[in-house]
């Protein structure tokens, strides 16, 4: 890292470190003269093109007493506005979905070939969407491996606050190494069937993907800003969670177990029992405060895909028969 030392005069109200929060460059004259003339120094460090960071050097004999202290590059948002900024995203990208999947729904369901379309085609295109989804979140992790693809991969994959509100969505396709990669898909996969036999539409799959994406690292974002956290949080769970919020919901007598432990001591669960489970567990976790797991966006998928099968289901049928009647001419007579 290339430092660049230079010598500016502070304003005069600013007396204490902690009085130095932040200042454009700009609105800092220069010195004229020599630096040890100056009753402050300030460090410009340049750590990438065209972004600095200011240090605040407290007057000294010379500059190898002391490492300099980061105070600030910019300033920090406010709980409001790292708040506000997340959710109006999520409504927008949420609104703006939902609106075009109840067209496609109206579109696809006015057409006479969709009656005659068989399961099998209907499942078959639902797993392709589903491959293309592992095959996404593959494609990140390689990407990850690039060194100098980092930066950018840090600032748009990873959900933290201060990140571009895009990061929101494709942090859901990102992972931080193979294991994680493998759980996640391997439980995707797993639930894929059933969650085709709840939900029946390519369509209303993708939509719910992606919102219960969106949606998990809203409810994340909300915990951080709270406990000013800075961690930042990556993987396809919260979505998944919530396609296994709705088997879960529609098949709750079914049996679950986990890979091989179940094959071996014979412990298996109803999907019901799982499901209470799962929340507890995030629950436990946002209380006392585990941070090896991101509970709050896990929590966040969980709920999505409970409110979707206890109601956004329902609305978006008689929306699409509303639709319907409208364009076919108003009220049945």
């Amino acid at each position: 890292m290339a430092a660049l030392t230079r010598c500016y005069s502070l304003p005069q109200n600013v007396n204490k470190v902690a009085d130095f929060t932040f200042y454009r460059l700009q609105n800092i004259p220069k010195t004229q003269g020599q630096c040890q003339s100056s009753k402050h120094f300030v460090t410009l460090s340049r750590v990438k093109p065209k972004k600095y960071q200011l240090f605040f050097r407290a007057p000294v004999r010379n500059f190898r007493s002391k490492q300099p202290t980061i105070i600030s590059e910019s300033r920090k948002p406010g709980l409001l506005s790292q708040i506000l900024k997340p959710l109006g995203f999520t409504v927008l990208v949420g609104s703006t979905s939902f609106a075009s999947l109840l067209f496609i729904l109206h579109e696809k369901t006015r057409n006479p070939e969709y009656y005659f379309k068989t399961h099998r085609e209907e499942y078959l295109q639902f797993l392709r969407v589903v491959i293309g989804i592992i095959g996404m979140n593959c494609a990140v992790l390689i990407l990850w491996r690039v060194p100098q693809l980092h930066s950018f991969m840090s600032k748009y994959f990873t959900c933290a606050n201060g990140q571009p509100v895009i990061s929101m969505l494709l942090s859901s396709f990102s992972h931080s190494n193979g294991i994680h990669l493998l759980m996640n898909m391997y439980v995707f996969w797993t639930f894929s069937g059933p969650l085709f036999n709840t939900v029946r539409q390519t369509e209303v799959f993708s939509w719910l993907y992606i919102n219960g994406a969106i949606v998990s690292s809203l409810t994340s974002l909300m915990l951080k800003a709270v406990r000013f956290s800075a961690i930042p949080s990556v993987g396809a769970s919260g979505a998944i969670l919530t396609c296994i919020a709705c088997v879960c919901y529609a098949f709750p007598k079914a049996t679950l177990g986990f890979p091989i432990i179940s094959d071996l001591t014979g412990f298996y669960f109803t999907a019901e029992t799982g499901l209470k489970g799962i929340i507890l567990l995030d629950v436990c976790g946002i209380i006392f405060r585990w941070n090896m797991l991101d509970h709050a966006g896990h929590l966040g998928g969980v709920l999505f895909g409970l409110w979707y099968m206890h109601y956004g289901r329902h609305q978006i049928n008689k929306l699409v028969q509303k639709y319907h009647r409208l364009q076919s001419g108003g009220k049945k007579k």
